[in-house]
């Protein structure tokens, strides 16, 4: 069976101080990475001006099995789960992706603010591709678990930053999608409600879904994951077994802490 996410040889780079390129030369550069010294001589003072997010990143991500995505701040976790839910473009290499994708890359991204935390439901299962008549199928089980039935036809833009939270997760969790990207979601939230959405995670890779997890709690990475990918200064590092990963993780912070 083909993996759900194949990662190969992907590489990521942006112009530092720049939101983006200013002419065609600046865009050739962008998608040729490496090579542009050589095939359009570019300066040396030139080439420092690119950051290079990601470097010649490769893995797969079979169906059941959930990754906990570990690494320092900067280190290229978040743009690569945008490249994961295709909200950027990589620069060279390639991300397959098969199959349904639901992403929570920050708290209640895909909601509008002025639409009721009902209709933010639908919209969202629209954009998974679902019909409403499928996402009308889960709609009870959505509102229970993100416990927001009291709220749930008010605008989402009045609601506090836990019940967005909840809300958010629970669509994402319940929608059928086959791939959940989810990044430092549940550090909003009662212990009680991520004690339960971890639990909801373990289900759903029971399913058969897969899972790519960023967090910086080690006992939650844990508790979900089977497997570890560590990423540093936009390289992998690690790929292997959840607690050898996160023992790696961990001796990497001190070892930081003390320089």
């Amino acid at each position: 069976m083909k993996p759900l996410i194949e990662v190969e040889n992907l590489s990521k780079c942006y112009r530092t101080g720049e939101r983006g390129f200013r002419s065609l030369r600046d865009s050739f550069q962008y998608w040729w990475g490496q090579s542009l010294k050589k095939e359009m001589k570019i300066e040396e003072a030139d080439l420092k001006r690119f950051f290079w997010a990601l470097k010649d990143i490769s893995f797969r991500l079979q169906a059941g099995e959930a990754i906990g995505l570990i690494g320092k701040n900067g280190a290229g976790k978040s743009t690569l789960l945008r490249i994961l839910a295709s909200l950027t473009e990589p620069t060279e290499g390639q991300a397959v992706i098969r199959g349904r994708v639901a992403s929570l890359l920050e708290m209640g991204s895909g909601f509008h603010p002025d639409l009721t935390g009902r209709e933010n439901v639908f919209l969202n299962g629209a954009f998974l591709g679902m019909k409403k008549k499928e996402v009308a199928e889960q709609f009870d089980a959505i509102v229970a678990f993100s416990e927001n039935e009291a709220f749930i036809d008010t605008p989402v833009k009045h609601y506090s930053k836990g019940m967005y939270t909840r809300l958010a997760f629970s669509v994402a969790a319940h929608l059928n999608a086959d791939i959940l990207l989810l990044d430092e979601v549940l550090e909003l939230g009662d212990v009680a409600f991520q004690q339960r959405a971890i639990e909801k995670m373990i289900e759903r890779k029971k399913e058969g879904k897969a899972i790519v997890f960023v967090s910086h709690h080690a006992e939650r990475v844990q508790a979900m994951c089977d497997r570890a990918i560590c990423l540093d200064s936009g390289y992998l590092s690690f790929d292997g077994g959840i607690k050898e990963g996160m023992e790696r993780y961990l001796t990497s912070l001190t070892l930081s802490s003390m320089l």
